[in-house]
């Protein structure tokens, strides 16, 4: 440990690091700002890097500062475990679990995830909310939910992250199609999905130009859940996840060596890397997610 950085030192790095404003720190200890600041006087002088810059409206940390209030959070948490004074204790547990996913996550993670933690933990409640690109960030920084799973790309990058698995997007039509090769799907008009989070990009254009067929798009779709029923009554093609493909009413067709690969991560704000909660979860999430792709 750096000489002098006591576990003081380090809660006051982390909230600074959590609010970026000496004022906001000084309330929440109770302490004055000049107090406040005379820890960060001494902050600056442990590293051997630039933690904090000067803003108009606060504090703004730099990379070397928010990379090392992860490896500081680890070592609070730690401490905290071992002298008892944090432990989540799931059976006792009477408020609600809020989880932030897209419609990937909604339809193929945590239906068995939740289902598995309810079998163990019949008390537990949990709230989803649909994925936010716009505000999943301030919503965990304020404690409005407690994780956010989705695509990695849309998560944002002052984020927490930590890789769940990958996916890749493949060809499908409905079961009952008499079509079984990429030859005769030329035949068949093709529906896209909405461009978003909850879409990572449009496959269907680069379908028509890898196979030279006219654009034959008959319908946007706003998301997974509604093909299905659309392919009830419609022989079309249609590109999705190989984990939502697995629906009994698809029939997959391979169309290409290498399909369009994606990633799934789970994410927190850095102010929760020290909580109970959030460590139960992301262990329970990540031994099930194991169970059901392996690792990756």
């Amino acid at each position: 440990m750096i000489d002098g950085l006591d576990i003081k030192h380090m809660r006051m790095f982390i909230q600074l690091v959590q609010e970026r404003n000496v004022s906001k720190v000084a309330f929440q200890t109770g302490m004055s700002q000049q107090a406040v600041s005379a820890y960060l006087k001494r902050l600056r002088g442990f590293f051997p890097a630039e933690i904090f810059l000067r803003k108009n409206a606060g504090l703004e940390p730099t990379d070397y500062a928010i990379n090392l209030a992860d490896k500081i959070g680890e070592i609070l948490y730690a401490i905290d475990n071992i002298s008892g004074e944090v432990a989540f204790v799931p059976e006792s547990y009477n408020k609600k679990i809020n989880i932030m996913a897209n419609e990937y996550a909604q339809l193929t993670i945590l239906p068995s995830w939740f289902q598995m933690l309810r079998q163990e933990f019949p008390n537990l409640h949990f709230e989803v909310l649909d994925f936010n690109l716009k505000h999943h960030a301030q919503s965990l920084a304020s404690g409005d939910i407690d994780m956010v799973i989705g695509f990695s790309d849309y998560i944002d990058e002052g984020l927490v992250r930590n890789k769940l698995f990958s996916d890749h997007y493949c060809c499908v039509i409905r079961k009952s199609s008499g079509l079984n090769d990429l030859t005769e799907l030329k035949s068949l008009p093709a529906v896209r999905f909405s461009t978003g989070p909850g879409n990572i990009e449009d496959i269907v254009n680069k379908f028509f130009e890898e196979t030279g067929v006219r654009d034959n798009v008959i319908a946007t779709l706003p998301c997974y859940t509604t093909l299905p029923v659309f392919m009830a009554t419609n022989d079309v093609v249609a590109f999705i996840p190989s984990a939502i493909a697995e629906d009994p009413m698809f029939k997959v067709i391979h169309y290409e060596d290498k399909p369009q690969f994606f990633e799934i991560a789970c994410a927190w704000h850095r102010k929760s890397q020290g909580s109970p909660l959030r460590q139960w979860l992301t262990d329970k999430l990540k031994g099930h997610v194991k169970k059901l792709w392996g690792s990756q």
